[in-house]
């Protein structure tokens, strides 16, 4: 027995993970709760999109049953051999993902559209910029900002990395 990680079609994971039960096979799939926005209610969201861990024996996972199941798109493999992920990083996993929760500074109303924002890390990490869009999922905010010749581009950073601004000339 190992484990082993599939990757799944867009929002899938869960009809692939009731598959899998039928199958009795032990399937690992993280989650963190992301506190709701605007009166809605918390949620958890997974933490690797699309992929499921499941723990059973090689032959199991290249079983066509499995390999080929409605919601599947590949069973994560490196030179032609499923891909197999220790016991330990599958505990640590579980030991900092549980009762984990994500607080976005947008949730403070931190940012608003037309706000004037600094990049303070990443690739773009000096610029400046206009605030312009919450993005799903809450983590990433778009972010008008001027290059070369003065041209306007539409730039997607996470929240961390923008500090708000009084005033950008």
């Amino acid at each position: 027995m190992a484990w082993y990680v599939l990757y799944t079609k867009l929002h899938k994971e869960v009809a692939v993970i009731k598959q899998l039960g039928h199958k009795n096979i032990e399937v690992y799939f993280p989650q963190i709760k992301v506190p709701g926005h605007k009166g809605r209610l918390d949620k958890f969201v997974p933490f690797f999109p699309r992929y499921i861990f499941i723990n059973t024996d090689c032959d199991m996972v290249i079983d066509p049953k499995v390999k080929w199941m409605p919601g599947l798109v590949c069973v994560v493999s490196f030179d032609d051999k499923p891909a197999v992920v220790s016991d330990e990083i599958i505990q640590q996993l579980k030991k900092r993902i549980r009762g984990k929760e994500i607080k976005w500074n947008f949730r403070n109303g931190e940012y608003s559209e037309g706000d004037y924002v600094t990049i303070v890390e990443g690739p773009f990490a000096g610029y400046s910029g206009i605030f312009n869009l919450n993005l799903s999922g809450g983590e990433r905010a778009r972010i008008l900002i001027k290059l070369i010749n003065n041209q306007s581009k539409k730039i997607v950073v996470p929240y961390e990395q923008l500090r708000k601004e009084e005033n950008i000339e």
